[in-house]
């Protein structure tokens, strides 16, 4: 099984719309030159500025400063959907989150509705 690439932080263009690597204002130290985004990150602390901040331009920087990488564990690059516990979309449970129902539905018509035998798309014009 092929293991998914990570961007590296160099070569990652979230922070303005071209790699970081060519906006550099002086050559990236070995130390830091082949470095993930999630490795210059401290959950408790945030961006670890100090391994980078000489190196970019102020503007770039305070874009930086805007991003987190995804710490929480969670497989890389791929979507997921949270609400549901179970990484899968549904009907139901967009709008659980548009309604903000944690509980459930309360009123029973929904209940029969979702329990029905039916593909999604039919259940979401009812």
């Amino acid at each position: 099984m092929e293991r998914k690439k990570t961007p590296l932080f160099w070569f990652h263009s979230q922070a303005c719309d071209q790699p970081l690597s060519k906006l550099v204002i002086i050559p990236i130290p070995p130390k830091v030159e082949g470095a993930l985004g999630k490795e210059l990150w401290d959950a408790n602390e945030g961006w670890k500025w100090h391994l980078f901040e000489e190196l970019l331009p102020v503007e770039i920087l305070k874009r930086i400063v805007a991003i987190s990488p995804n710490t929480n564990g969670l497989k890389e690059n791929c979507l997921v959907w949270d609400p549901t516990g179970t990484d899968t979309c549904s009907i139901k449970s967009i709008l659980f989150l548009i309604r903000q129902e944690e509980d459930g539905v309360k009123d029973p018509i929904w209940k029969s509705i979702w329990k029905m035998r039916a593909p999604q798309r039919i259940k979401f014009f009812i």
